[in-house]
C-alpha cells in the first residue's frame, strides 16, 4: 500500500536538554507540547505546529550533545525543512530572537534559508 502525505506521524531530533529545547521551539517556531514522558530510558518531548496534528517533532533528549549531521558535497546540509507561509516574516522573527541564521538565498520559485535550533541540529525553512 503506498504512503500519502498525511501518512508521516513523527521526525525525531536528539536534543542534549529536552526543557531548554521545548523552550526554544515554542518561542521561535510556536510549537504546542503535547506530552513529555519516559520512553525506553530517554526523556521525550512530542510537539505539534500550530493546528497540524498530521506530523509531531519528537524531541529525545540523548547524554551526549551530538546533533543530527547530514553532510552533503562536503557541506552540512539540513535534516528538516519547514514548509511556512511567510518565510520572510519567520526569518525576522528568527533572528530578532538571535537565532543562528543563514542568508535568505532565493530563486524563481522559492524564498529558503538554514538555520541552527538550540541543540545545534540544521534546520531549513521554506516559502509554501
Amino acid at each position: 500500500m503506498p504512503l500519502t502525505t498525511s501518512a508521516m506521524g513523527y521526525v525525531y531530533l536528539p536534543v542534549k536538554d529536552i526543557v531548554t529545547a521545548i523552550f526554544w521551539y515554542q518561542k521561535n517556531l510556536n510549537t504546542t507540547l503535547i506530552r513529555c514522558y519516559m520512553n525506553r530510558g530517554s526523556l521525550i518531548a512530542r510537539l505539534k505546529f500550530g493546528d497540524n496534528d498530521d506530523c509531531n517533532l519528537v524531541l529525545v533528549e540523548t547524554v551526549n550533545d551530538m546533533p543530527l549531521r547530514i553532510i552533503r558535497n562536503f557541506a552540512q546540509f539540513p535534516v528538516f525543512c519547514f514548509s511556512h507561509p511567510d518565510v520572510e516574516a519567520l526569518y525576522e522573527h528568527l533572528k530578532s530572537n538571535h537565532v543562528e541564521i543563514t542568508d535568505m538565498r532565493e530563486n524563481e520559485y522559492k524564498k529558503t534559508f538554514t538555520f541552527y535550533d538550540c541543540a545545534g541540529n540544521l534546520l531549513e525553512a521554506i516559502n509554501q
